[in-house]
């Protein structure tokens, strides 16, 4: 977009523009204006003005956004399938990943965000091995057992999910290989 000339309004500080950050174009993507309504002191109303893409499109775009940042997990460093999944049971406050170095090697642990703040006195957790959060959640969910009809419900639910997602990303790659083509 750049490239193409897109930037910010021109300022006194800046009188050239700038580049339009990719968190600005976030909140582009993610607000309703652009489908013809306003938000005032909390409360969304009806705008006067003309919406610019349709509802089917909006909600296209929230599902491939969410589809690439779930519940508020950040995809920068550190990769875990626990990620953003644990809470601490002292301060409620979310743990976080981290590899830390040290005794001849790079270790997974897991810590509160509440240590960091200095509100929580948790340790540090190891992430692996046989005593390691990982092992801990795995005991606790062998003895996690489902009714048969939330089992039935529940796996319903995530084919139906993995079906969307899947129609998500054919109708994503035949619009891509269309426009391409133009």
């Amino acid at each position: 977009m750049t490239e193409q000339g897109l930037q910010t309004r021109p300022t006194k500080k800046r009188p050239a523009g700038t580049p339009i950050a990719v968190g600005t174009i976030g909140k582009i993507l993610t607000d309703r204006y652009c489908l013809g309504y306003i938000t005032h002191r909390g409360i969304e109303h009806p705008g006067r003005h003309e919406p610019l893409i349709t509802e089917e499109l909006f909600d296209k775009v929230q599902k491939v956004l969410a589809a690439n940042g779930h519940s508020g997990t950040r995809r920068r460093i550190h990769q875990h399938h626990l990620k953003g999944l644990l809470w601490c049971g002292r301060c409620k406050k979310r743990f976080i990943l981290a590899h830390n170095t040290g005794n001849g090697g790079t270790y997974p642990y897991m810590f509160c965000m509440g240590r960091m703040k200095h509100t929580c006195d948790m340790p540090y957790l190891r992430l692996d091995g046989r005593h390691g959060i990982d092992a801990a959640v795995s005991a606790h969910y062998a003895t996690v057992t489902l009714s048969e009809g939330t089992r039935t419900a529940l796996t319903a639910e995530v084919d139906q999910a993995i079906a969307a997602e899947q129609a998500l990303s054919e109708h994503v790659k035949t619009s891509s290989q269309s426009n391409s083509r133009n």
